[in-house]
């Protein structure tokens, strides 16, 4: 279990501002580094919306180390339960579709660290 990395799931092409802003929050605390997967189906240019969202969160915090990498190939389920071998906390959002819902429970299942689940508040 990693001890100072926080690692943000992004399931599909949501931006994930809650996950982002609870994670940032916690590892500007904690003196953690903050890892952002964004897994499941996207376009390139979904994948360039998140990334842009990121380095906003980065920006707001920059005593926090930050990375952001797309992994869509695989499973999002597989993709972040592997990734999570590495972090101390997982945060990802609860989502309003089913589906994201479905894949929050599977990672909770699957994950290998402490796992947070957030919803945004504009729901």
């Amino acid at each position: 279990m990693g001890s100072g990395r926080i690692l943000v799931g992004i399931i599909g092409t949501a931006p994930a501002e809650a996950a982002l802003r609870y994670a940032f929050g916690e590892a500007e605390q904690r003196g953690a580094v903050v890892a952002v997967i964004a897994a499941g189906p996207a376009s390139q240019a979904e994948n360039a919306l998140v990334g842009d969202v990121v380095r906003r969160w980065a920006e707001k915090h920059p005593a926090v180390g930050s990375t952001y990498e797309a992994r869509r190939a695989v499973d999002a389920v597989v993709t972040l339960a592997a990734a999570s071998r590495h972090a101390c906390l997982m945060v990802v959002e609860d989502g309003a579709e089913p589906w994201t819902a479905a894949m929050v429970a599977a990672l909770a299942r699957q994950a290998h660290c402490a796992l947070v689940t957030v919803s945004d508040p504009s729901w």
